[in-house]
């Protein structure tokens, strides 16, 4: 059974200054950023009332992201999260 949504994950070159973006305009909560070598990637997550943004940040070239941001360079859905 599909659950409600847990998150939208956007992937961009910067997860904090994209994160920042939201947490002014919505007044949000901002997680720290979380380096997470083991999927290559670092996250920030933005807390919204009724849901999650989780922007997700290349953690280096071999990162399995970087090519979605390459060709991607303003950022794009990568994921959607439900319970």
């Amino acid at each position: 059974m599909l659950g409600r949504l847990n998150h939208v994950a956007i992937a961009v070159k910067d997860a904090k200054q994209a994160a920042k973006i939201y947490g002014t305009a919505f007044n949000a909560e901002i997680s720290d950023a979380v380096p997470l070598p083991e999927h290559g990637v670092i996250t920030v997550f933005v807390t919204l009332p009724n849901t999650k943004i989780e922007f997700i940040e290349p953690l280096g070239e071999a990162s399995p992201i970087a090519k979605f941001v390459e060709r991607n360079a303003d950022g794009g859905i990568h994921h959607v999260c439900y319970d």
